[in-house]
């Protein structure tokens, strides 16, 4: 689904659209087409891969216009507050286009809004150019008419000396407005070619530096990133050179997950069976309590924690999580399930590439910055022949003009022709007057057009130049409506935040990471792309190896040897189950036992152990530690002075009271004898637990001991592992003999499993740490770190920036400058038109009034010029005395030099052909 692409259109039937209508669509579509293709673009989907051949096309056009149009940095200078004023006045003041985008709620309401907001008074404001160019097209063949078809009598009156000063002056002010207009267009041509350069140039680095990268601040670059992205997806392929290498290390490491795992096992066993009930408070078969406890488990498992934690934390540990985590995550099933979360939490990404590569890729297109060069001063420069074209016409119409004025200072009237009884006046300055008003005319009405034409599009970009420049996440959401723009839901979150982080942030220097920006919803929560590839892909493999380099650093000697395994083992070693399985403290209250208080040689008998000698506890077992714990021998003894010893098998033998019975003596005989009996029971008891494991190939048959476990060759045999490295525990009963040659078999456990793990880390030490650690910087660790790193784009801000600058307020305040040069221009020429219609009036008056009296009849109309009063016919004071005067007014009254002064009227040169009548009577015959 495309985030900001158009709403699906149904096909409705066929009609013929309304005139409204059409206007309204096409202003819709105009507004939409220009916005989007300045502002956001579509999220354009070029299909499901990560780098097309279309990025890279663009990235090359990019480079190539970079190195055209980059040289010697930004070109020109701006003042921007003056260039915003000015596009501020173009664009109505407070922004018309800015309101009816805001106010408008659909884009069908575009058109309602805009003749709400567009007055008649804003309308005549910025149509007055083109009006006024209709009125000249009409006044034209008007004032064409008068050459021909005079209505006034022609009458000599010489121009004034303040006239004739009145018109230098008028001519110097147009020509200063004439070069003010051209400088005008000079500038508006170098503003708009800096404006077009920069825009190319910033187009081209903000292409470039987007898909490609950017050195500072670091930018990896859309394409580097997803590429990267896309080799990982690849690599994560089933037959991948990436899955085979590591799936090779698994299988080869596999010796360590093993070795951690019977460790692990093993010790757990331990810590379980000191925990046991029935090994903590031993029963009878009938399950009565023996009323002992083992105080050696409870030193026991004192020690045990430690040690189990030493494994837990050790290398060979790190080693085994790291193998297994990799191992995990590139499952076939978890492979699979990473790629489909790669390509969801990058194809935001692409949508981030393909919008910007559409948006500004069109600037940054080498074809189309040719065809825009050449409108500009290339092969078809239009905007150069409007420049040069207004410069060079307005300098021939000017010219002429000028001419005019000039020709009637210095030559209006000739006095050697005067005194010759030629025509004094010159007839060349009217002949540069007509041709001057004349094509003042044309020009005008071009030069207005043309400006009416440039104002009305420049109007709606001025506006929207301020648009761009104002344009955050809150003024697009604003508008959004009005161009159809879908912001809503996830991505529409997105594309605000691109435009406040990257493209107009409130705090230039916040780096806008890209990662935070964009986000996937994964069952209803927010996931960034940093949470989903850097955080949970990176992480848990990243803190693996950095806790086997921590723990490779800080291991100094092996794990056999370590202090709390070496404490571990000690206790076992230095201790037995027996010298330790002493009698409740509260034994002297149960009514069997308590007469042995009677005799203070048997009181020894209530913290006596089963064992049948003394002991004295090594260190590492708590309160006992440096204790010496009285045997049952040392009690039997004892209890020999109170009878016959009875023969027994071991230590536990009583005796036969000789002293009274009901004596205090008597009494503590029978309670010694009791305990004796209770220490025999808890020595024969069968309830104790010694679990051991399965053997794997017979699991009904004896029970497996890793006791027993050896290393021939590469493997390891008899470690009671199943193939998947698990292990089965098998209870088994014992009684207290075998329970302590059980524990105390477990020094020779412990320090067999964790030989094997020193082993096991030695000879993976180098395919986890080196090889694997290895694999999984080059391909999976190392590119998301430069991802991470470099994922910023608060540096689009200053490329943004220089586009606006170089398109608003270079490119269109330039095109403004050259609007205004085709006013001035147009009005300093209509002004020349008004100046040289006058002095065309009035020296061809001049000429035509000198002519004798009938040949005035006949060329002209009574006529009254600067609105001054008629006077009376020119009289000839001699006649015409000899040849030449008649040849003179011959040449007066011919065609040629009638239609010369714009009077070719065939009526006026019929009657000049009849003849003339002058001052004598005489007729002068053609």
């Amino acid at each position: 689904q495309s985030l900001l692409r158009p709403h699906p259109l149904s096909t409705p039937p066929r009609t013929v659209p309304s005139a409204s209508g059409a206007w309204q669509a096409m202003a819709a579509t105009l507004v939409r087409l220009v916005f989007l293709s300045l502002v956001v673009g579509t999220w354009a989907e070029y299909g499901s891969a990560y780098v097309t051949e279309q990025d890279m096309r663009s990235v090359e056009m990019a480079d190539l216009l970079a190195q055209q149009y980059c040289q010697g940095g930004f070109k020109g200078s701006i003042n921007r507050d003056k260039a915003r004023s000015t596009l501020r006045s173009v664009a109505g003041g407070d922004n018309v286009l800015l309101r009816i985008l805001t106010e408008a709620e659909s884009q069908g309401q575009l058109m309602d809004v805009a003749k709400e907001e567009i007055t008649i008074k804003w309308m005549v404001y910025r149509g007055v150019t083109l009006a006024i160019s209709v009125l000249l097209l009409l006044l034209w063949p008007l004032c064409c008419c008068s050459t021909c078809c005079r209505c006034c009598k022609p009458k000599a009156q010489d121009c004034s000396r303040r006239q004739k000063i009145a018109v230098r002056h008028i001519t110097a002010v147009l020509i200063a407005g004439t070069a003010f207009s051209g400088w005008l267009a000079v500038q508006g041509f170098n503003d708009s070619v800096d404006g077009f350069e920069n825009t190319a140039c910033s187009s081209a680095e903000l292409v470039n530096a987007t898909l490609s990268g950017h050195a500072s601040p670091p930018f990896v670059g859309l394409m580097p990133m997803l590429a990267i992205f896309s080799d990982l997806d690849h690599k994560l392929d089933d037959n991948s050179s990436l899955v085979l290498e590591i799936g090779s290390i698994i299988n080869e490491t596999r010796s360590v997950e093993i070795a951690v795992k019977v460790a692990s096992r093993t010790m757990a066993l331990l810590r379980d069976m000191m925990h046991d009930s029935a090994n903590v408070r031993p029963r009878s078969s009938t399950g009565e309590d023996l009323l002992h406890q083992c105080d050696f488990c409870t030193g026991v498992s004192e020690a045990v924690a430690p040690a189990i934690a030493t494994l837990d934390n050790s290398v060979a540990a790190a080693m085994a999580e790291t193998r297994a985590e990799v191992d995990r995550q590139l499952s076939p099933e978890n492979r699979r399930a990473l790629q489909r979360s790669l390509r969801e939490a990058t194809e935001p990404l692409v949508q981030v590439k393909d919008t910007l590569r559409g948006t500004f890729g069109f600037f940054a297109d080498t074809s189309n910055s040719k065809k825009l060069r050449n409108y500009i001063d290339g092969d078809y420069p239009v905007l150069f022949i409007l420049c040069l074209g207004l410069i060079i016409c307005a300098s021939l119409v000017l010219f002429c003009g000028v001419s005019a004025g000039c020709l009637l200072a210095v030559r209006e009237k000739s006095r050697s022709r005067a005194a010759n009884g030629r025509n004094p006046y010159s007839t060349t300055v009217p002949k540069c007057a007509k041709c001057a008003w004349c094509c003042g005319f044309f020009f005008s009405i071009f030069a207005l057009f043309v400006s009416g034409l440039m104002v009305t599009v420049g109007t709606p970009l001025s506006g929207l130049c301020l648009v761009l420049d104002d344009l955050d996440g809150s003024l697009l959401r604003d508008i959004a409506p009005a161009v159809g723009l879908n912001l809503t839901g996830d991505r529409g979150t997105m594309t605000v935040d691109v435009i406040d982080q990257c493209f107009n942030p409130s705090n230039l220097s916040n780096p806008g990471y890209l990662l935070d920006i964009v986000f996937v919803t994964e069952n209803g929560t927010k996931v960034t792309m940093r949470e989903k590839v850097v955080n949970q892909m990176k992480g848990q493999i990243a803190a693996k190896f950095a806790f086997i380099s921590e723990k490779l650093d800080a291991s100094g000697v092996s794990l056999a040897d370590s202090a709390k395994v070496s404490e571990l083992r000690q206790v076992m070693r230095l201790n037995a189950v027996d010298e330790m399985m002493l009698a409740v403290p509260n034994l002297h209250t149960v009514s069997r036992f308590e007469d042995l208080a009677l005799a203070s040689e048997l009181v020894v008998g209530y913290s006596i152990s089963a064992a049948c000698g003394d002991h004295t506890v090594s260190s590492g077992m708590g309160d006992f530690s440096g204790k010496t714990i009285t045997g049952v021998s040392d009690f039997v003894s004892r209890l020999r002075d109170f009878g016959v010893e009875v023969n027994g098998t071991d230590c536990t033998r009583t005796v036969i009271c000789t002293d009274v019975p009901g004596s205090d003596r008597g009494r503590a005989c029978v309670a010694g004898n009791a305990l004796v009996e209770l220490k025999r029971e808890v020595r024969s008891a069968g309830t104790y637990k010694c679990d051991l494991f399965e053997d794997p190939s017979d699991p009904s048959g004896p029970a497996c001991d890793p006791l027993r476990m050896s290393h021939k060759g590469t493997t390891w045999v008899d470690d009671c592992t199943k193939p998947d490295g698990t292990m089965t525990l098998k209870p088994r009963s014992c009684d207290l003999a075998e329970f302590q040659q059980y524990a105390r078999d477990f020094d020779k456990r412990v320090e067999c499993i964790f030989d094997r793990l020193d082993l096991a880390v030695k000879e993976a030490s180098n395919h986890i740490d080196t090889r694997l650690r290895g694999l999984m910087e080059e391909h999976v660790l190392g590119p998301i770190d430069r991802i991470a790193d470099g994922a910023t784009c608060g540096f689009l801000a200053g490329y943004y920036q220089n586009m606006i600058d170089g398109f608003c307020y270079q490119g269109v305040v330039g095109m403004r400058y050259i609007t205004g040069s085709y006013i001035v221009c147009a009005v300093a020429i209509v002004v020349l038109i008004i100046v040289n219609y006058l002095i065309w009036s009035r020296t061809s008056d001049n000429v035509l009034a000198w002519a004798p009296e009938e040949a005035q009849e006949a060329l002209s109309p009574r006529h009254v010029c600067f609105g001054e009063e008629e006077a009376g016919p020119l009289k000839v004071d001699d006649g015409i005395e000899d040849g030449r005067s008649a040849r003179s007014a011959r040449s007066l009254a011919s065609p040629r030099s009638v239609r010369s002064l714009g009077l070719a009227s065939p009526h006026s040169v019929r009657s000049l052909k009849s003849g003339a009548t002058v001052a004598t009577g005489q007729t002068l015959t053609m």
